[in-house]
């Protein structure tokens, strides 16, 4: 299959990319079907003069049912996730209508940087516009530079330009395999079973139900820079969009599961909220469950009063790995500061089990084979 992709994309590539010219018969404007990519459905296709594809789509309320269960004082803001998922779409999209590429994964992203972010007023539509700046293709790997922007409205209502929300390097690389195979704790570790409502009354108070996918049970490192999570999506995608539709290529629920616990794992080490800004690198492996819990090993591997990075690898219930990420980095934003005592009851509380150091590894994964029975 791999062999036969290849001939076709040599076969429409007779020159570099960047001096194709598209055929005039795709040039022409048009509307992605609702059922080829949830996001992107009824985006509007056009080119620019360097028949680069844009994406025109309007986002609110009605069709965005999630960005209400995504409530911080500013507003409902659109997960960082979903934007990513945006520019992951977009790129899926060009590859297989212009290229005929299906195969999704393996796939790695570099330098998603969030900007600014995007929040949704009630009752307003926000126009988005996303951008393919760069493509690169050759016979294993398929690259495209994309970006996610707005329209910059003043307060009289006038247009004043763009402004860029996300942007990425997304590749489609056959090569990619995972450099993990088990989650794997230097020292001692607790292991918690502790009730999950407390994460969302009292620590992730941002998350609506469609959003509340921690189950509550977790290895925390004696030093606390590892935690091993785990979470469940339910099938709660399925509501996010008034579509139903949840297709989507790489689970938003899924990595937000993850950059929560990050989250948490950020307030156990000085008590401060943090909200991602940046992932460095991050691949995927295969499709994401929806139907099954899965588990995240985060290494917290540079922390101070601004932001802390960290890396991690998420695996199912077969423990097999779906992703890894490096560079996550999660930047301080004011607001309330946790009260550090009623934590540590609470996790007091929680805690199963001490475990010394005597072969981590081979406790883990006996933990999780244990669990998947």
């Amino acid at each position: 299959m791999i062999d036969l992709l290849n001939e076709k994309l040599n076969e429409m590539l007779p020159l570099p990319l960047s001096q194709r010219r598209l055929p005039k018969s795709e040039q022409i404007d048009g509307m992605i079907a609702a059922h080829e990519l949830p996001l992107l459905a009824g985006a509007k296709v056009s080119y620019d003069c360097n028949n680069i594809a844009q994406l025109q789509l309007n986002l609110d309320h009605q069709q965005a049912l999630f960005a209400s269960h995504h409530s911080f004082t500013m507003g409902d803001i659109i997960p960082a996730t979903v934007l990513l998922e945006y520019l992951l779409e977009a790129a899926a999209w060009l590859l297989g209508h212009h290229f005929g590429q299906q195969q999704c994964y393996p796939l790695a992203v570099s330098q998603f940087i969030i900007e600014r972010g995007l929040v949704l007023t009630p009752g307003k539509t926000t126009e988005l516009e996303i951008h393919i700046e760069k493509i690169a293709i050759n016979s294993v790997k398929s690259s495209l530079k994309v970006s996610l922007l707005s329209q910059r409205i003043n307060r009289q209502g006038k247009c004043l330009g763009k402004k860029r929300h996300a942007s990425a390097q997304i590749s489609f690389d056959f090569r990619l395999k995972p450099s993990v195979q088990l989650p794997y704790f230097d020292g001692e570790i607790q292991q918690y079973k502790a009730c999950k409502d407390f994460l969302y009354d009292r620590i992730i108070t941002t998350h609506g139900p469609l959003f509340q996918s921690l189950t509550g049970e977790f290895v925390l490192s004696e030093n606390r820079q590892e935690l091993l999570g785990e979470y469940h999506c339910q099938h709660k995608e399925k509501g996010w969009l008034a579509s139903g539709n949840d297709h989507f290529i790489m689970s938003p629920l899924g990595l937000d599961s993850c950059l929560q616990l990050i989250c948490f794992s950020a307030i156990l080490h000085d008590g401060k909220p943090r909200l991602p800004m940046k992932i460095q690198a991050l691949q995927v492996f295969r499709q994401h469950p929806s139907h099954s819990f899965c588990r995240v090993h985060i290494h917290l591997q540079r922390a101070d009063e601004a932001e802390i990075i960290c890396k991690m690898a998420v695996f199912d219930s077969n423990n097999q790995v779906i992703l890894e990420a490096q560079g996550v980095m999660m930047r301080h934003h004011m607001g309330q500061q946790f009260d550090a005592e009623i934590i540590e009851q609470w996790l007091a509380r929680s805690a199963v089990t001490a475990t010394p150091a005597t072969d981590t590894e081979a406790l883990v994964k006996a933990e999780l084979e244990a669990s998947d029975e």
